[in-house]
């Protein structure tokens, strides 16, 4: 028999609400494992946020942890339109008189106009267009052409070549043939010139064209205007020529004036007569007309174009400037080795000298020590409302009593307050104008530290202005040499802080080849063709009779630099010297020449190889490992992490101090506590959420018995309505036996 609403038929019993008062005693389990799994959830948030504080105070000492960080540079440039400039650590103070007196660009070829990009054929039959980027040498690209190729295929199997050029179709809406294929070299600078090596197409990229007169329609004149040039045209420049007729009459009478660009700019009206004999009209460019007399009268406005075409619509050239004095050729705008550690852009030719200023940027410096302060702040008052105790209300943070935070706490505050010794004492942050804080009372008064960090900006100023190099040190990993060709370049948490004795037993060489003679003063006694071999890449490079030393350096840099092949070539007082730019035993390559010595560069018939060498020596009389021009510590000692730069030509020694300042040493310390794989915070929360999904597994549990108790006891109600209806029908059954027989006894009587 079932309940109804919750009410038992039979008894009248509310068995929902019995049901729900047991259930409620049942659930005091659950109640109390969901308890504990929030305050698990909140301890583990408290992780979390103490985490993301932990990672923005790492971003903040990250800016300040280096010496180089307090070596960054800032530019000014007096002229931002004409150069614009940027500088890293490595540049040096003050400022440079830069003139832009060419910019580099890149070559801009096309071709003579046909009459359509997809059907005209540009080649009478089988053959090759081929053609280069750089000087002879350089890769050549060979595209097979045949009687049906047209400018759009030709385009396209340049484009697929990847040589270095980029091929385009341009219209340029003339009524006749107007579609050129123009080339366009992907790098800029004298030595990325186009060559046509061979060409079997009709098109033609190396000679200017004048092309013949169109008349405009509806011109009054019917008669023939002729084009011509003695001696071809000479203009440096693509000529859209207009005739344009301002007096109208007969041959030898009727005036016209001349747009060399279209119709931009015209000549004086009235400036040329039209005549049968040919006159130049492009100023000296060679471009020659002559109308033909048919008796045919000119009428003003009567309009002609030509084209007078050069090919070459822009040659690659270098970027030249003047710096202070000094004039340099690159083959590119944006230059990064004309002042160490600077980056010049060329933007455009300049009629001034732009100054360029370079200092150490101490302003930003100062803002980098202020956004240190802010994440510590931020840090420190987060641990301490997680991990403090509420006497008033007699509860603690989530964090309370945590080991792990206490440690944290700990360990900052000794960093923060710890210093520097210097020859003049200690030099902490309060020396700078970074000083501890107190708590406010409720009264006004001043109570105890905090922790957090206050900041006089006055007196933080004034130390980087006057006390740089001891503010780098207070907060930044420093190494600093007694020896200059020793250099410091950066150590790992685990190399201590100290002074470390270093001996260069070698010091590291390029792979370098000299000639061993000088080269002729007259130049080369025949031409010479050098073979370069550096890893699996052959280079040939041809250099003509007569060349002289510094002919010859300029052409193998120009190759070496368009290659990216690593190698430089110097003159060394009339000697040829071909070397590795980098240092050490990768470093290697070979080279022969088809020519003798005797007369030529010296390199001789004879295959010349060479290898560089690394640098080897010792750290605190531990044998230390070489690669190139830097030395570290062998990675099974605690001087692993310890990487020093000797850039001397011999054997030397040095002393190398190490120290740590604050922003290193807390980095050290962050790394502990949040290293994704063993941090401490890491560790902590992975625990709780093991700690959780147990709690959560034994919920599901109980809940699980509880639902079947549930059953169990609306099963158990149920039965017992059923038992109650059963006694209810039998004391009925026996209330009507009994009402029978009472009956039939009165009836007897």
């Amino acid at each position: 028999m079932a309940l109804s609403v919750g009410t038992g038929l039979i008894s009248g019993i509310n068995y929902e609400d019995l049901i729900t008062r047991l259930m409620n005693v049942e659930r005091q389990p659950i109640t109390d494992q969901e308890t504990r799994r929030t305050a698990l959830q909140t301890q583990q948030q408290a992780y979390q946020d103490i985490n993301l504080r932990l990672n923005a105070l790492r971003d903040a000492m990250a800016q300040i942890d280096s010496a180089l960080d307090f070596s960054s540079k800032q530019t000014s440039v007096s002229d931002t339109s004409a150069l614009s400039a940027s500088a890293n650590s490595s540049a040096p103070d003050g400022s440079f008189n830069i003139d832009i007196l060419q910019l580099a660009a890149n070559e801009r070829r096309a071709s003579q106009g046909v009459a359509t990009q997809d059907s005209t054929a540009i080649a009478a039959g089988d053959g090759t267009f081929q053609f280069r980027l750089g000087p002879e040498g350089s890769a050549v690209a060979s595209i097979t052409v045949s009687a049906t190729t047209t400018l759009s295929e030709l385009r396209d199997a340049i484009n697929n070549a990847q040589a270095g050029v980029t091929a385009t179709i341009v219209n340029d809406g003339t009524p006749t043939n107007p579609y050129r294929l123009m080339l366009i070299g992907n790098d800029t600078g004298a030595a990325h010139a186009i060559a046509i090596v061979h060409n079997d197409t009709t098109l033609d990229f190396d000679h200017p064209v004048i092309e013949d007169a169109v008349a405009q329609a509806g011109n009054a004149y019917t008669g023939q205007l002729t084009v011509s040039s003695e001696n071809g045209y000479n203009g440096e420049a693509t000529r859209n020529v207009v005739i344009e007729v301002t007096s109208a009459g007969a041959i030898g009478q009727a005036k016209f004036r001349v747009s060399l660009d279209g119709g931009v700019t015209w000549s004086a009206r009235d400036a040329y007569t039209a005549t049968a004999e040919a006159q130049d009209i492009a100023g000296g460019e060679d471009v020659r007309v002559a109308f033909g007399d048919n008796g045919s009268t000119l009428g003003v406005g009567d309009k002609f174009t030509i084209d007078a075409f050069n090919p070459v619509l822009q040659r690659a050239q270098d970027a030249i400037v003047r710096l202070d004095g000094i004039t340099l050729n690159r083959s590119a705008n944006t230059m990064t080795d004309v002042v160490p550690g600077m980056t010049l852009t060329a933007q455009k030719v300049s009629t001034t000298p732009a100054r360029v200023s370079v200092s150490t940027d101490k302003t930003g410096m100062a803002d980098k020590i202020n956004a240190f302060v802010t994440a510590y702040n931020a840090l420190v008052s987060d641990l301490r409302s997680q991990g403090s105790y509420d006497v008033s209300a007699q509860k603690g943070g989530p964090l309370f009593g945590d080991s792990a935070i206490r440690g944290l706490s700990t360990a900052l505050g000794d960093i923060v307050t710890s210093g520097i010794d210097t020859a003049q004492g200690k030099f902490t942050l309060a020396s700078i104008g970074i000083s501890m804080q107190r708590a406010q009372n409720a009264d006004g008064t001043s109570g105890g530290f905090d922790g957090t960090l206050g900041v006089d900006q006055t007196a933080l100023s004034q130390a980087i202005q006057n006390n740089y190099d001891q503010v780098k040190k207070l907060f930044a990993l420093v190494g600093e040499s007694d020896n200059q060709s020793v250099a410091f370049i950066s150590a790992s948490n685990a190399v201590a802080p100290g002074s470390y004795f270093v001996y260069i037993s070698q010091a590291a060489t390029r792979a370098e080849i000299a000639s061993g003679q000088v080269v002729p003063p007259a130049g080369l006694a025949q031409a010479e063709s050098l073979t370069f071999t550096v890893g699996t890449h052959q280079y040939r490079i041809n250099l003509d009779q007569g060349a002289k030393i510094g002919d010859i350096v300029e052409r193998l840099n120009s190759v070496f630099q368009q290659s990216k092949v690593g190698l430089e070539t110097v003159d060394r007082s009339g000697e040829l010297v071909v070397r590795s730019k980098d240092y050490g035993s990768k470093q290697s390559f070979s080279v022969v020449s088809n020519r003798g010595a005797a007369g030529q560069t010296g390199i001789g018939q004879t295959l010349r190889g060479a290898t560089g060498s690394d640098v080897a020596g010792t750290i605190n009389g531990h044998a230390a490992v070489g690669e190139g021009q830097i030395l570290r510590g062998a990675s099974n000692t605690d001087l692993a992490g310890l990487r020093l730069l000797a850039a001397g030509a011999s054997s030397t020694s040095a002393t190398m101090t190490v120290s740590r300042g604050a922003a290193s040493q807390a980095l050290g310390l962050i790394e502990q506590y949040t290293n994704s794989s063993n941090g401490v915070l890491t560790l902590r929360s992975h625990g709780l959420d093991q700690s959780i999904k147990d709690i959560n597994d034994r919920i599901q549990t109980l809940e699980d018995r509880m639902t079947a108790r549930e059953e169990s006891y609306r099963q158990q109600f149920t039965h017992l309505e059923t038992i109650l209806a059963q006694y209810q029908s039998q004391s009925e059954f026996l209330t009507n036996q009994l009402a029978q027989l009472t009956g039939q006894s009165s009836s007897s009587n």
